[in-house]
């Protein structure tokens, strides 16, 4: 797929404030990006800085494999993986 194909990311604390712009990193764990002025405070944040950041060009990637992120049983995030089954599962599959 083409770069102009993309979906464009927008950064997530900027666009709670109305603000558009467009994110550099993307954070696995909060689900959002993350413009270069809103990641500083994220990665020293004590909560955050241990988050799992990518490229969005990265994440854009492995969006559109279309991996399902929520349990289709119990509409739960996946949180955990299940070796005896191979599988990844949520709290309530445990």
């Amino acid at each position: 797929m083409a770069d102009y194909d993309q979906e464009i990311i927008h950064c997530g604390p900027c666009e709670y404030e109305n603000v558009k712009k467009m994110a550099v990193k993307w954070c696995s764990d909060c689900e959002e990006g993350y413009c270069d002025e809103c990641l500083r405070p994220h990665k020293a944040s004590k909560m955050s800085r241990h988050h799992h950041l990518v490229q969005v060009s990265e994440y854009q990637k492995v969006e559109q494999l279309a991996i399902p992120h929520v349990c289709q049983v119990h509409q739960k995030v996946y949180e955990y993986f299940c070796p005896g089954h191979d599988i990844v599962i949520c709290i309530l599959c445990v």
